[in-house]
């Protein structure tokens, strides 16, 4: 009996050691200034500016991205030229993010194309990123590279460029 009694305590000491270390994200801590999961600063909606060459100008878009690693970007399927290709039709785009180091995420996502009339099926795009958010989780920078192909699969063209985002925030008064 004299073991059974010292190993319970052992036992939930060792448990609460365990538990204290499984890997789960903790918070931010504020108070000693340290920065939050990559998680608690990117997830949520974001207002985005794409400078992609072959567009022309710089396009304004909404990223948005979930705690189980799905994001969804949004724009207005306008008519949108894009270099030799001529003027297409772009949809909304759905796919996922992952963070890759401290304050680092990468993400990917598809969209499909249509031609000019908004019917004809042109193919789709894959769009990857890399990029960083800072500290406070207000800003995010990210270089990207959106691929065109057509119905077969084959790239057709290339567009690197560069992203610029604000998180979206309720505004206090």
């Amino acid at each position: 009996m004299r073991y059974g009694k010292g190993l319970f305590p052992a036992l939930l000491l060792a448990c609460a050691v365990i538990g204290t270390s499984s890997g789960i994200p903790a918070a931010a801590d504020t108070t000693t200034g340290r920065s939050a999961p990559i998680f608690d600063l990117l997830v949520g909606s974001w207002l985005v500016t794409y400078d992609v060459q072959a567009f022309g100008f710089p396009i304004p878009i909404l990223l948005s991205f979930t705690r189980d690693g799905v994001m969804i970007e949004t724009d207005t399927p306008a008519p949108t030229p894009v270099g030799n290709l001529g003027t297409l039709i772009l949809s909304n785009g759905h796919g996922e993010w992952e963070p890759t180091g401290f304050r680092q995420f990468s993400y990917l996502y598809r969209k499909l194309v249509y031609e000019q009339d908004g019917l004809t099926p042109f193919g789709t795009t894959r769009t990857t990123a890399t990029g960083t958010i800072t500290n406070d989780g207000a800003q995010l920078t990210a270089n990207l590279l959106i691929e065109f192909l057509d119905r077969n699969g084959n790239v057709l063209l290339t567009a690197p460029g560069s992203a610029t985002g604000t998180k979206i925030r309720i505004e206090q008064p």
